[in-house]
């Protein structure tokens, strides 16, 4: 029998980045239109901050997370370019966590000590 879906909730998406990223979530409650997700991102937007995690979004979903936009390469992650404001070229990996989807923001197309601590931490969501 195929166990019924039990979505992770943005309590436990904060609680599990807080644990492991020191840093608190900024939620922007019934981001969209129909109320199906919400949003939390980091306050800093500066990829040259020292906090645990990095620059990243966090999409909690009301049901599973569509896969992300693209091939998923090592680690489940799937890349896009990112237009900035700046004359670097910035890199986003995207990953998918049952109802939850991370936006990781680098200046590369690696995956650092930053992105493996926040991908642990949302691994390891009940």
């Amino acid at each position: 029998m195929k166990r019924p879906f039990a979505p992770h909730q943005p309590a436990d998406v904060a609680n599990a980045v807080r644990a492991v990223c020191a840093v608190e979530l900024e939620w922007l409650e019934n981001e969209s239109d129909d109320g199906n997700w919400v949003k939390a991102e980091t306050s800093s937007l500066d990829l040259d901050d020292d906090d645990r995690c990095g620059w990243f979004q966090v999409h909690v979903y009301a049901s599973p997370a569509l896969p992300p936009i693209g091939e998923r390469g090592e680690f489940g992650v799937a890349w896009m370019t990112v237009p900035s404001f700046v004359a670097e070229e910035l890199w986003a990996a995207f990953k998918v966590y049952g109802n939850v989807e991370l936006i990781w923001m680098t200046r590369s197309k690696t995956l650092d000590a930053k992105w493996h601590a926040l991908d642990k931490a949302l691994a390891s969501l009940p």
